[in-house]
């Protein structure tokens, strides 16, 4: 039994390392990073819901019905950010502000994980380097992980935490053999892959645990049916959704099919040939001139990860005399399936794995800690690590608040968009110029990309008929869509799409303001004013100064 002091030592530790964790993560939350373009694609559902009533994204309006259903995304995320902006109102921050919370909640997750494996001297260890060891380059996020990640509007987070707290629903099951709190872990799974999808990886990793803790066994006892049955039941009404709406969400994942193809031998050889691209960001060896050398916590890591991975191993050999050969079959397990079905190799996935890896280093550094022959200079050597690692997070941590001094505010940029609109107007634009105008009709210049490209629809019509077919007001043209939307090659208003070019000829586009920034570049308004959309003003009432 734990002397009571160190159990107080350690809770006294997550309450300052969750303090610490709030006020980094929520300061300049509305400033940096500057919006990024997944952000409003995936917050386009939340603004609808609570001025409409309507799960649907108007950025999308005609593709395959996603104004009136936005069916192809788990909706966890969007309705907390619809709870977040019915409270606090419409914002960069407030769209942020449930990643951010879930970020506290895998904290308590790593937290609880820990004490589970090593005890509280393991929990509190582990809850300071999920906040504090720096792993990644900076440039203006600070390269740890949580603290970056966190701070965009991206289910990724909120699907770790979940996972983390389902992974220690599960030991205490596991401990107390009660299928009561079996199923409460395949509730909180479920609620993990309705934030994102690989959120059900955690069902097959527990599964897995489960055969081999139980064998072959398991299949006949309620654990195994009682984690799927808790997933399931929380799954049932988007897939019940789905299902309602089954031609349409069949065409809005023509987006992403490509990562699915499952029944591809190749698409597995692919994903595991590639799986380092999702690590490239991390760049540990260096950092804007910083020799490798003083990344003291990317050097933990390559050190320690490995070796807890092997004392780990040798520790599970005694099936049922301890937990550890679960948190590896849980951390390479997870791994595993990340690398096979995974194909988009985004960085923001790294969070999910990450915690694993965490109370992992953080298990093998209490037991090396432990009274041994090799103490007197083993204990010397984990203190510098933990004081380098400190010492290099704390740095970075200023160094993105002086940063954010540099960057404008997303709501002082998108005020100066808002004189150049249109009274009535639809606007045609970058998603990222959205959020500020949430309430205008506003359409993303993926969509006509989207009806046009045979990849992304089933019956493809030409680009310009796509533009038509939307018939905006205003368009918004700045370097994102130059080189993305636009055919663009060469600079930010250079070689445009020639159907583009006839379209806003058509429609004698005239320019009538330009902003520029130092932080979001510069956006050229036009005004659609020809004799086609006389009859569309008429309709809708519109009057043109």
């Amino acid at each position: 039994m734990k002397p009571p002091y160190t159990s107080a030592l350690a809770w006294s530790v997550l309450v300052a390392v969750l303090a610490l964790y709030l006020a980094v993560t929520i300061e300049h939350l509305g400033v940096l990073p500057p919006i990024f373009v997944d952000e409003p694609w995936i917050a386009g559902p939340a603004v609808k819901l609570i001025s409409e009533g309507v799960f649907g994204s108007d950025l999308y309006t005609g593709y395959y019905n996603s104004e009136h259903h936005y069916v192809w995304y788990p909706p966890v995320s969007q309705l907390l950010e619809a709870i977040s902006f019915q409270i606090l109102g419409v914002g960069l921050a407030p769209m942020r502000l449930p990643a951010a919370i879930a970020g506290a909640v895998l904290i308590v997750g790593v937290f609880l994980v820990g004490w589970r494996f090593g005890g509280p001297a393991t929990a509190a260890v582990a809850a300071t380097l999920l906040v504090l060891l720096r792993l990644g380059t900076g440039g203006e996020q600070t390269g740890i992980l949580l603290l970056d990640f966190a701070r965009y509007a991206r289910p990724d987070v909120m699907a770790a935490a979940f996972g983390m707290l389902a992974f220690w629903l599960f030991l205490l099951a596991e401990r107390r053999s009660n299928g009561a709190l079996h199923f409460a872990t395949g509730l909180v799974i479920g609620l993990s892959t309705m934030s994102h999808l690989y959120g059900v990886f955690w069902l097959v990793v527990l599964q897995i645990a489960l055969l081999w803790r139980h064998g072959w066994i398991a299949l006949a006892r309620v654990p195994m049916y009682a984690v799927t049955a808790g997933c399931v039941l929380v799954c049932a009404p988007w897939l019940y959704v789905i299902r309602a709406y089954w031609p349409d969400y069949v065409g809005q994942t023509l987006v992403a099919v490509d990562r699915f193809r499952l029944l591809d031998p190749q698409f597995y050889v692919q994903n595991l040939v590639h799986e380092i691209d999702r690590f490239r960001f991390l760049d540990w060896r260096a950092d804007s001139g910083v020799p490798y050398l003083l990344r003291p916590g990317a050097w933990l890591v390559v050190a320690a990860l490995p070796t807890a991975g092997v004392l780990l191993a040798r520790a599970s050999t005694r099936r049922t005399a301890n937990d550890t050969a679960i948190l590896l079959i849980a951390l390479v397990g997870q791994v595993l399936l990340f690398a096979l079905l995974i194909k988009a190799k985004f960085r923001f996935y790294t969070i999910a794995t990450w915690p694993l890896a965490v109370v992992a280093i953080s298990w093998l550094g209490v037991r090396l800690w432990r009274p041994q022959r090799h103490s007197s200079w083993i204990r010397p050597l984990l203190v510098v690590a933990v004081a380098l690692v400190v010492a290099e997070g704390s740095l970075q941590i200023q160094r993105r608040r002086a940063t954010a001094a540099h960057i404008t505010p997303y709501a002082e940029f998108e005020q100066r968009l808002e004189p150049l609109l249109m009274p009535g107007g639809i606007v045609l634009g970058a998603m990222q110029n959205w959020l500020g105008i949430p309430f205008v009709p506003y359409r993303s210049w993926f969509l006509p990309h989207f009806l046009s490209d045979e990849r992304f629809h089933h019956q493809p019509i030409p680009f310009r008929t796509a533009l038509e077919r939307i018939s905006p007001d205003i368009v918004f043209l700045d370097n994102y869509t130059g080189v993305h939307m636009v055919g663009a090659d060469g600079g930010a208003f250079a070689h445009r799409h020639p159907e583009f070019e006839a379209f806003m000829r058509d429609r004698d586009a005239r320019l009538v303001g330009v902003v520029e920034d130092s932080t979001y570049g510069r956006i050229e308004v036009y005004w659609l004013e020809g004799r086609h959309r006389a009859a569309a003003d008429s309709a809708r009432g519109l009057t043109r100064p």
